[in-house]
C-alpha cells in the first residue's frame, strides 16, 4: 500500500435465518490476517436461531472490533445500505452469512487496492453439485464464463454480460465508492449486485483477483433459489444501470462504452450476450449508444489489440475450457491487467 498507515476494513455481514451457517462465516472473518478489521453483522428479523448463533459466536471472538445488531425485517439491500453507511473505514468489504471467506482472502485482496475509488472481486469456490440452473451447475457455468471472458479486453465487458462476482459477498470496495453509486437497489432483491457493479464502474474499472477466496453456498433457502423465476426482468433493470451513464464521461479509463472503445463496442454489442437472454446485448440498448461514431475515441490500436483478442479467443475456446477453473482465472487476470497497462501507458 502506498500509506504507511495500515487502511481500516469494515466486514459487513447481513444476517438473515442462517442459524446453520453464520457461526463459520463470523469465525472466517475474525481469523484473517488483516490487523485493522470491524466486523458489523446486522440480523435481518430472523425467525431462526440466528441471532443465539451470532451472540454466541461473536462471545468467543476476541482481538476484532465487533457489532451485532438486530432490526424487523426490511431486506437484504436496505440491511447492506444500513451497515456500510454506519461505518467509517477505508474500505468495506461484504459476507453473506451462508458463505464464508477463505484464509488470507482481505490481505490478497487488498495487494490490489492501489487507486481510489476501488472494486475487486476474487474467484468463487462452489457447493460441490451447486446448480447455477437446472440444466447447469455453476463450476460449469462459471468456467464457460471465464472462458468466455478471455475474449474480453476487461472487467467490465465481462461483467455486461453476467455477474461474474457470483455475489455482493464478494466485494470488496472503497467506502467513497458506494456513496458514489448510491448504495443498493431495494426494488432489485436479485440482481442489486449485478446493478452495483454496472453503475461501479463508471467510477473505477474492477479487477478480479485470481485466487479463489470465496466459498459460495447454493441451498433451499438462500435468495438465489427463492428469486430465480423472477431473474430476467430484474436483469434488464439492473442493465438499465449501465444505460443511465453509458453515453457520458466516465472516470473509469476502460469503460465499456462507445467513449472509449468505438468499433469494439459495436462489435461487442451486436455479437455477445447477457446472461439473462439469447439475443444480442445491444437489443436491449438505446439506438443512440449502438450508431456513435465519437471523434473522441481513445487510440485505435487499444480497439485493434482487443478485436485481434476476441478473434484469437474465439478460435481457442474448446481449448481454453479444457484448463482447470484456477489456471482460466489466472488466464484471464493477466489478460485484464496487461490491458489496464496498455491504457495507462496510452494516458501517460
Amino acid at each position: 500500500m502506498p500509506s504507511a498507515r495500515i487502511p481500516r476494513i469494515a466486514v459487513v455481514i447481513p444476517a438473515y435465518n442462517h442459524g446453520a451457517y453464520i457461526a463459520e462465516a463470523i469465525r472466517s472473518v475474525v481469523t484473517q490476517d488483516w490487523p485493522n478489521l470491524q466486523l458489523y453483522v446486522l440480523d435481518d428479523g430472523s425467525q431462526d436461531d440466528t441471532v443465539a448463533v451470532v451472540e454466541k459466536t461473536l462471545d468467543q471472538v476476541s482481538g476484532v472490533d465487533c457489532h451485532f445488531a438486530t432490526q424487523k425485517n426490511v431486506g437484504s439491500a436496505v440491511t447492506l445500505n444500513r451497515l456500510i453507511a454506519g461505518t467509517d473505514a477505508d474500505f468495506v468489504s461484504i459476507l453473506n452469512s451462508d458463505d464464508y471467506y477463505l484464509p488470507g482472502r482481505l490481505k490478497t485482496m487488498m495487494a490490489f487496492a492501489d487507486e481510489h475509488p476501488f472494486l475487486a472481486f476474487s474467484g468463487v469456490r462452489f457447493d460441490a453439485g451447486a446448480m447455477a440452473s437446472p440444466e447447469i451447475g455453476f463450476e460449469d457455468w462459471y468456467k464457460g464464463k471465464l472462458a468466455y471472458a478471455l475474449s474480453l479486453p476487461s472487467c467490465g465487458y465481462a461483467l455486461l454480460t453476467a455477474n461474474l462476482a457470483i455475489s455482493s459477498g464478494n466485494f470488496l470496495f472503497s467506502r467513497r465508492l458506494f456513496d458514489d453509486v448510491g448504495g443498493f437497489n431495494k426494488e432489485l432483491p436479485l440482481t442489486q449486485d449485478w446493478e452495483f457493479l454496472l453503475k461501479a464502474m463508471r467510477s473505477t474499472e474492477p479487477h478480479l483477483v485470481p485466487q479463489r477466496l470465496l466459498y459460495y453456498r447454493v441451498h433451499e433457502t438462500n435468495s438465489f433459489r427463492e428469486l430465480f423465476d423472477s431473474r430476467i426482468e430484474q436483469s434488464r433493470q439492473a442493465l438499465a444501470g449501465f444505460l443511465e451513464w453509458s453515453d457520458l464521461h466516465a472516470d473509469n479509463r476502460l469503460a465499456p462504452t462507445p467513449m472509449t472503445w468505438r468499433r469494439f463496442f459495436q462489435i461487442f454489442a451486436r455479437s455477445c450476450s447477457p446472461a439473462f437472454s439469447a439475443d444480442a446485448i445491444g437489443n436491449f440498448m438505446p439506438d443512440k449508444l449502438l450508431n456513435t461514431n465519437n471523434s473522441k475515441q481513445q487510440g485505435a490500436a487499444l480497439d485493434d489489440m482487443a478485436l485481434s483478442n476476441m478473434l484469437l479467443a474465439a478460435k481457442a475456446r474448446q481449448q481454453n475450457l479444457l484448463k482447470s477453473t484456477d489456471v482460466l482465472l489466472s488466464d484471464v487476470a493477466s489478460q485484464w491487467s496487461m490491458m489496464r497497462k496498455e491504457m495507462d501507458e496510452h494516458h501517460a
